[in-house]
């Protein structure tokens, strides 16, 4: 991280301060600005990777700051510091800013710090995706304009495209393989989601008869779904929706349109970048954040609102009941189709097993519930070692009413 920049703007000397000694610890390059227009000067003069923005700045708003650094710089990653209260603010800067993350004002140092090194891997890997892009892309109008007579030399050209294109690819995939851990590392329990929404969302997309763009597109989506959430308070991600204060609630709701942001960054994933953003509309029209319904919601978000529900509930009947309402007929009808596939796939290596035996690693194959019906975890859930203790917990006061079903 020695040879990159970041810029600090806030108008609070002593803020500034603070900030740029947690990160010359870092081994970057800091640069710090009072007023947004000495902000924009370093930024003519040094190229830096990461911009941290206060919303409150003289002249004009964080939001506004970050908007014309993006126009003008795209491949800075932008960050803003705002207040609890900004909500509105907080989503100005999603939307026109496109910030890869927002963090609620004072800051913990230890977070700021791993923001930033994410921050900067993140830049690093955008512009190395650019530069094998345009690479491609030059290499591409060359091939066009040589002589039919050249054969052997549009030959060895067009193999040499391949690779770059295959390696394009593949540092493509491992950037949506470090964005779908960086998603799970933040969400505990959750280890498996995103394969297993990734693995039903291909199966619903090929089922349906789509394009095999449109399957990638779907799949990608599916793995990412959650990836606005990295960007929320560890106080709203580990409670439960329904007992939320209303202002966290509202930045559950803006997740997915982060999510969006920092995909639609990266031209290949605009695609599902726009499917990630409408996950939480209902196919009667009463979802969020645009209100649309039917066919107008992208068919990957239908298939992921289904799939999604289903990893959190575990409830085919449920599904049926959202039909038409909440969810489209034929994603449900498809996805049910998977789910008794997969049933009977695991079958054969299905086993009873007394609560004792049950280890980590492990997979449910049943729905587990207590002597008096609490459900504790459901069919398909990857034991880690909290749900472990979670289930021990219970067993001791509500006993688990029959054995454990389970694949190893």
């Amino acid at each position: 991280m020695a040879s990159h920049t970041i810029l600090l703007i806030d108008d609070d000397e002593s803020t500034l301060q603070m900030m740029s000694l947690i990160f010359l610890r870092e081994g970057l390059r800091v640069l710090t600005a009072t007023h947004p227009e000495e902000a924009l000067g370093h930024l003519e003069r040094n190229a830096a990777a990461v911009v941290i923005s206060d919303q409150r700045l003289p002249g004009m708003t964080g939001a506004d700051f970050l908007s014309v650094v993006r126009e003008r710089w795209p491949d800075t990653v932008r960050i803003l510091l705002t207040a609890l209260s900004d909500a509105a603010t907080t989503m100005a800067a999603i939307n026109d800013g496109h910030v890869y993350r927002y963090l609620v004002k004072p800051s913990d140092p230890a977070e700021l710090r791993a923001v930033v090194r994410d921050s900067v891997r993140f830049y690093e890997l955008q512009r190395e995706n650019r530069r094998l892009y345009e690479l491609s892309a030059s290499q591409a109008v060359a091939l066009r304009q040589l002589n039919e007579g050249l054969e052997r030399k549009v030959a060895e050209r067009t193999a040499d495209i391949e690779d770059r294109n295959h390696e394009l690819e593949n540092n493509l995939l491992d950037l949506i393989r470090l964005l779908a851990s960086v998603q799970e590392m933040r969400q505990a329990g959750q280890a498996g989601h995103a394969l297993r929404m990734a693995q039903a969302a291909r199966w619903v997309a090929r089922a349906l008869d789509l394009g095999p763009s449109e399957q990638y597109d779907i799949e990608v989506a599916a793995t990412l779904h959650d990836l606005g959430k990295v960007s929320l308070p560890d106080r709203v991600l580990h409670k439960e929706t329904y007992s939320l204060a209303r202002e966290d609630e509202a930045l559950v709701r803006q997740s997915p349109l982060v999510g969006e942001a920092v995909l639609a960054t990266i031209p290949r994933l605009r695609q599902a970048a726009r499917i990630v953003r409408h996950q939480s509309e209902w196919f009667n029209g009463q979802g969020y954040p645009d209100g649309l319904s039917g066919a107008t919601i992208p068919i990957g978000s239908r298939i992921i609102a289904v799939i999604n529900a289903y990893e959190r509930e575990g409830d085919g009947p449920g599904l049926l009941q959202g039909e038409g309402r909440r969810f489209d007929p034929a994603v449900v009808r498809e996805f049910l189709k998977y789910v008794v596939e997969q049933r009977e796939a695991i079958q054969g290596t299905e086993l009873r097993l007394m609560l004792p035996q049950l280890r980590e690693g492990m997979v449910l194959t049943r729905d587990l519930y207590t002597e008096r019906g609490l459900l504790l975890a459901t069919s398909g859930k990857a034991i880690d070692q909290q749900t472990l203790d979670k289930i021990r917990n219970f067993h001791r006061v509500d006993p688990i009413k029959d054995c454990v079903f389970a694949r190893a």
